[in-house]
């Protein structure tokens, strides 16, 4: 599905183990690195009271836009798979922005069920889009933009979905085999109607304009949800699949204010 990469050397910030909870693993997002997660690793740290693994992406801010989508996750993998706890037992996934896309992808290529919880912070699920332009999906912009790999453009699905070479194979848009159904025991979201990163916002709660429209096609209407895509219905169905509607902006997400706000909602998964 997407190339085997020869990953470099990586960073890794993990805590002193604490015992056998659950184990956390954070992802960081787009022009980001481990360092824009410290505030968060901790509060996740004092709440759950588990081991928290931190992981740079490839060398982190540079790397978390000019590699593609596929060589990312390549390198979450291989950083995953080298972190003995994480190898023994399921854990929790977290990813923040972009990041959240690469946990769920992390999650779908897996062979194993590994990931207990995955949580998504003002993830782009179902894309982003701000203006037509076809370029976007030349080779060059899908292996040098990170974010043209989820780019979607609703005025033009069929060249995204001829060559985008990210989304449309983790949401099952073309046929990749990919699922979460039986790969993650919950699957939750946490978005805001205030996020003025992420278009749509919607797109953080897995919903999307309707093709050639700006209208926002509600996620059990849509084709996504009546074909079950990536097995999202069926989670859905068994109650697996969560919402946590925030009010928090988008760079506010990994901020303690806004974790400390929604601590019930984001913490009752994650014991």
């Amino acid at each position: 599905m997407f190339l085997a990469i020869l990953v470099l050397p990586f960073t890794l910030s993990f805590s002193v183990a604490l015992g056998e909870k659950t184990p956390v693993v954070l992802v960081h997002g787009i022009l980001s690195s481990v360092d824009e997660l410290t505030e968060a690793k901790a509060w996740f740290a004092s709440n759950l009271d588990c081991e928290i693994f931190s992981i740079e992406v490839g060398d982190g801010k540079l790397d978390s836009i000019t590699k593609p989508m596929s060589w990312q996750l390549e390198a979450l993998t291989y950083t995953i798979n080298s972190i003995a706890p994480l190898r023994d037992q399921k854990f929790h996934l977290i990813g923040f922005s972009q990041g959240g896309l690469l946990a769920r992808a992390f999650a779908e290529t897996s062979e194993a069920w590994r990931v207990k919880t995955l949580m998504t912070f003002g993830t782009p699920h179902m894309g982003i889009y701000l203006y037509s332009d076809p370029s976007i999906y030349s080779v060059k912009s899908q292996s040098e933009l990170s974010f043209a790999n989820y780019y979607k453009d609703p005025f033009n699905i069929p060249l995204y979905l001829r060559n985008c070479t990210f989304l449309p194979i983790i949401n099952g848009e073309v046929d990749s085999g990919l699922t979460l159904y039986n790969k993650v025991d919950n699957f939750v979201m946490v978005w805001s109607p205030l996020d003025e990163v992420i278009r749509p916002k919607e797109s953080g709660k897995y919903e999307y304009y309707m093709e050639n429209s700006f209208t926002i096609v509600p996620l059990l209407l849509s084709e996504t949800f009546n074909k079950n895509y990536a097995g999202i219905r069926s989670m859905f169905t068994e109650n697996r699949v969560q919402f946590v509607e925030t009010d928090c902006g988008h760079r506010e997400f990994k901020s303690v204010d806004c974790l400390e706000k929604y601590k019930e909602p984001i913490l009752r998964f994650l014991k």
